[in-house]
């Protein structure tokens, strides 16, 4: 089958902020792209795409004062079956492994 996919989002800036980015396609999945992938910045800055220590497609812009917003889209051939090996090697961490936070109360002042 193939899927459309696709994503905007938009970043507010009061000042030009460098950004890095990892929204491409991971490259395992970069044969089952029909087309090309394409992301698109507006207004139109540059994004500089590299690859990470760990093979991630990452990427380098300045989003310039006022903000930027990402567009991005493709067409991905999938067979629609569930990574059953990945789901297998999956496990569930008990409740206890996770960090609670904890609300304290802070004592207020009634003004009047």
């Amino acid at each position: 089958m193939e899927i459309k996919v696709g994503f905007e989002i938009a970043y507010a800036a009061v000042q030009p902020t460098p950004m890095l980015i990892m929204l491409r396609i991971h490259p395992s999945r970069f044969t089952d792209i029909i087309g090309t992938e394409t992301i698109v910045a507006e207004p139109n800055v540059p994004i500089g795409f590299y690859r990470d220590s760990f093979g991630n497609v990452c990427g380098r812009l300045l989003a310039p004062a006022g903000g930027v917003t990402l567009r991005g889209s493709a067409l991905v051939r999938d067979s629609g079956l569930v990574w059953s090996k990945y789901w297998s090697e999956a496990s569930i961490s008990p409740i206890e492994n996770f960090i609670a936070l904890i609300t304290v109360p802070v004592p207020h002042r009634r003004s009047g």
